[in-house]
């Protein structure tokens, strides 16, 4: 399938788009491009439903979903979670507590620390160390909500949304005991499976394409008027199930081959929206002068710190 733009532009039928956030709608900055940004305005000005549908939880998301606009839902935790404009849970797809205890069992018998992800806080069996997402850091400072918990494989009685691990060996131990149970649970390695440094333990149905299928239900969207952008192993879902699939241009291969369109770098949204007759010709350029504003203040204040310098 080819992934040069799409040309003729149509009426839209498209009443949903479902966003990625990491090295989708994010840059390499972590920050929404102001042309991005501009150009999904827009389409929420002209009744377009936006949905953050995202790894990440919904601490680690809620200030974009605030940027994107006050009556945006999130899916969060990979598909695990369903949470309205304010983080309150619509619904969630739960890793059953056996399953989770078993994992916390096989890392404690070898020394490594994981993360159990529950409504009200996030157990660790051990502390991390140094920091839980990057060895390299310095060490990690447990957040509010985040605690040690002595005995975890004992004593957790609930159904968590997730259990996460992080490094190379971990993850690779992890698959070796549990990944004949893939079918019944699901085991997200990521950023793919060739080179996982990440893995996420989670209910078989924990899926962002399942969950927006749900969400898209619960408000009467037929999926045909959606579409979604997204770049990993974790958004092939919820691309499958989208009207309209767009994949970066950096994409994992699996979501560039799933796509009908391509995602041009930051500011790249104005186009896309574009051609599919989203927003208007009009719209498109009120975004990319944006683009053109933020090139400019990003070139001045470069030249600053040269100064500084």
């Amino acid at each position: 399938m080819s992934l040069e733009p799409q040309t003729a532009t149509q009426p839209s039928r498209i009443r949903l788009i479902a966003l990625d956030l990491d090295d989708t709608l994010l840059g390499r900055d972590g920050r929404i491009h102001p042309a991005d940004l501009a150009a999904l305005h827009a389409a929420r000005r002209r009744g377009v439903r936006l949905v953050v549908a995202t790894g990440r939880t919904w601490a680690a998301c809620r200030e974009y979903v605030a940027q994107l606009g006050p009556d945006v839902p999130a899916i969060t935790t990979g598909g695990a979670l369903v949470q309205d404009p304010d983080g309150r849970l619509l619904e969630s797809w739960r890793l059953p507590a056996e399953v989770a205890r078993e994992a916390v069992a096989w890392a404690d018998a070898h020394g490594v620390p994981v993360r159990v992800d529950l409504d009200d806080a996030f157990l660790f069996n051990r502390h991390p160390g140094s920091d839980f997402w990057n060895p390299d850091s310095p060490p990690y400072q447990l957040r509010p909500f985040e605690r040690v918990v002595d005995g975890l494989a004992r004593s957790l009685d609930r159904d968590p949304f997730q259990v996460v691990a992080v490094g190379r060996a971990t993850v690779r131990g992890l698959l070796r005991a549990f990944g004949h149970l893939e079918g019944e649970i699901r085991l997200l390695a990521l950023p793919d499976r060739d080179d996982p440094t990440v893995l996420h333990i989670t209910h078989r149905l924990a899926t962002k394409g399942l969950a927006l299928a749900w969400l898209c239900e619960r408000l009467g969207i037929p999926r045909e008027a959606t579409m979604a952008f997204g770049d990993g192993i974790n958004d092939l879902p919820m691309l499958s199930f989208a009207g309209v699939a767009v994949a970066p241009e950096h994409g994992v291969p699996a979501a560039r081959f799933l796509a009908d369109d391509v995602l041009r770098g930051p500011g790249g949204f104005a186009e896309v929206l574009r051609r599919h007759g989203v927003i208007s010709e009009e719209d498109a350029a009120g975004a990319e002068g944006r683009a053109a504003e933020a090139d400019v203040d990003g070139r001045a204040a470069e030249a600053d710190g040269r100064a500084a310098d």
